[in-house]
């Protein structure tokens, strides 16, 4: 899927030198994976929050007595 984006010069000039220093096939390849670690960074945030939300008493309350393969 094609799409265009208005992006500040310096940004573009990066964008470019890491396709033509090799690290990327293309201006497409790089944003790809500069959107799926910020994809990856966001994910991350949000269950890091999301697990901290967890009330502490709620592994108690789900606590099966079964040990897993590690002991746990």
């Amino acid at each position: 899927m094609k799409f265009s984006a208005n992006i500040p010069d310096d940004y573009l000039e990066f964008l470019d030198q890491q396709v033509d220093q090799g690290h990327y096939r293309s201006r497409s390849a790089a944003l790809t994976d500069a959107i799926a670690l910020w994809r990856t960074f966001r994910l991350t945030s949000s269950y890091t929050e999301a697990f901290a939300s967890v009330d502490p008493i709620w592994d108690l309350a789900v606590a099966d007595g079964l040990e897993d393969e590690h002991g746990l």
